[in-house]
């Protein structure tokens, strides 16, 4: 997606977010809030309103009072979903975040356990997302 096109959608985003809730994120004293952070400075993205947790499950009890709208990815989203929250999900509308799990041995060593850990790590992962948040969340990891 060229950078054009992504500007001009988080502004589609923006303005129909921002007027009507604030954002709920993670703070920036979290990993997950830096990530968001700098995702949505490189989207050009400056809701007038935030609302900063640390927390997953408050982010989630935030967004499920109708307090505001959130970004999070899927195994964030379980913490919300496993408590019954009354939570909407949407793809976003622009590029998302990624992040790489890998497993790591020494080679030679191990023979093939350590690209079976691998598989079943990435099928668990796959069926607990769409267990407890649904297939919209599960397609955001790569598919074996």
């Amino acid at each position: 997606m060229n950078q054009k096109s992504s500007v001009t959608k988080t502004s589609n985003l923006s303005q129909r977010c921002c007027r009507q809730t604030p954002l709920v994120r993670f703070g920036d004293s979290t990993n997950a809030g830096r990530q968001i952070a700098q995702h949505l400075r490189r989207l050009r993205f400056e809701p007038e309103k935030v609302v900063q947790a640390d927390r997953s499950s408050m982010v989630t009890s935030c967004v499920s009072a109708g307090l505001g709208f959130s970004l999070l990815t899927p195994t964030l989203l379980i913490d919300g979903m496993v408590e019954n929250m009354k939570l909407r999900l949407l793809g976003l509308p622009v590029v998302g975040l990624s992040r790489t799990l890998t497993v790591v041995a020494r080679k030679g060593e191990l023979r093939e356990l350590p690209v079976a850990v691998a598989d079943l790590c990435k099928h668990t992962l796959i069926r607990h997302i769409t267990e407890h948040v649904g297939h919209i969340a599960a397609k955001g990891v790569d598919q074996p």
